[in-house]
C-alpha cells in the first residue's frame, strides 16, 4: 500500500510539474487609424482591439514602438516585423511571451472591447 501511495504521489508531483512549463504565445500590433494601435493576440472579438487604462481611458501609445515598450514590462518581447496592405504600407510587429498558463496572455492588457464588456468597472463605490 505505501508503494502505490509514492507512485501515486510521484504521478500526481509529475502532472503538475509538467502542467506549468512555459510556452510561447504571440501577438500582432499594427496602426489601424493614425495614431491608434491595434493588438491582435488571438481575441475572439477584433473590433475595439486598442489599448486603455482601467478606466477604459486610451492609453497614450501613438506608435508601434511605444506600444512595443509598454508590452515589454509585461514581459512581451520583440520577434520581427513585416508589411501588409495594397503598397506594403502598413507594418506590422510581432511580439511574444512565455506563459504557463492562458490566462497570462492578456495579463496587463486592457482593450476598448474587453472594458465595454467587463463588469468591473460598473460597480459604484
Amino acid at each position: 500500500m505505501r508503494k502505490f501511495t509514492l507512485l501515486l504521489l510521484a504521478v500526481l508531483i509529475c502532472g503538475v510539474t509538467m502542467a506549468q512549463e512555459p510556452y510561447k504565445v504571440y501577438c500582432r500590433l499594427s496602426e489601424f487609424t493614425k495614431n491608434r494601435i491595434k493588438i491582435d493576440y488571438g481575441q475572439e472579438r477584433r473590433t475595439k482591439n486598442y489599448l486603455v487604462d482601467n478606466q477604459g481611458n486610451e492609453l497614450p501609445l501613438y506608435s508601434l514602438t511605444s506600444t512595443a515598450n509598454y508590452l515589454s514590462k509585461l514581459g512581451w518581447q520583440y520577434e520581427g516585423a513585416y508589411t501588409t496592405g495594397e503598397e506594403n504600407n502598413r507594418e506590422v510587429w510581432v511580439m511574444s511571451k512565455l506563459v504557463t498558463s492562458d490566462d497570462e496572455i492578456t495579463s496587463g492588457i486592457m482593450t476598448r472591447w474587453t472594458y465595454e464588456n467587463s463588469k468591473s468597472h460598473d460597480i459604484i463605490e
